[in-house]
């Protein structure tokens, strides 16, 4: 296996990094693992050209990817740090210290009263994977379509079906504003879907948003 790389030292495509994967799959590259967050658009434009294909580095790139660039294009997409974030979350557990890995959705029930240990089961976590993995689920074929450019009035009027995700979206925003807890993730959503963003603006913001600790 012959493996070739650089490095884009940014986080978001541009012409210069898809010319380069252009010649990648010229050359005979089968698959690009675009390990840099926004540059997959880059490689799924690369892909698109060439007929090749990609690995996205997040959980929800597959999704996004194969809605703007054609379905299959994405072989799959890796779910970056997933070994360290699962010791690092269980050491915490084990030291009485869950509190600082509690993520956004937990952190927003707990600010309206909830028991922590709700979102550690299948109405929550499990409930989330199928979402965000299953062909069949109709929030993430509503965010597939998204990302191929249709906005939300057009995908509700496409089907008979409730995507439950498009109003709660909105509802948790509300939410989100009237408990002060921070939902980056969330708030690049709901101005795709009610501030008509552009789906490629919002994952750059989010892609290039100051880190912090959460």
């Amino acid at each position: 296996v012959e493996v070739v790389y650089a490095y884009g030292n940014q986080f978001f495509g541009d012409a210069e990094i898809t010319a380069d994967m252009d010649k990648w799959y010229a050359d005979g590259v089968e698959c690009i693992f675009a390990c840099g967050g926004g540059i997959g658009s880059s490689a799924g434009e690369a892909a698109k050209k060439a007929g090749g294909k990609l690995i996205g580095v997040d959980v929800d790139q597959k999704g996004v990817l194969d809605g703007e660039y054609g379905e299959g294009t994405t072989v799959t997409s890796a779910m970056k740090g997933l070994a360290v974030t699962v010791n690092t979350t269980l050491g915490a557990i084990k030291h009485g210290e869950w509190e600082s890995c509690r993520g956004k959705i937990t952190r927003l029930g707990l600010a309206m009263g909830a028991q922590r240990e709700t979102f550690s089961g299948l109405a929550c976590i499990g409930d989330l994977i199928a979402t965000c993995g299953s062909p069949l689920s109709r929030n993430r074929t509503a965010g597939v379509a998204l990302a191929s450019g249709k906005n939300a009035a057009e995908i509700c009027g496409s089907t008979k079906m409730v995507i439950e995700g498009i109003d709660v979206a909105r509802v948790v925003h509300s939410l989100a504003l009237q408990y002060h807890v921070e939902m980056p993730i969330l708030e690049e959503l709901y101005r795709v879907l009610y501030e008509g963003k552009r789906i490629q603006d919002a994952l750059q913001d989010a892609m290039t948003r100051k880190g912090t600790k959460e």
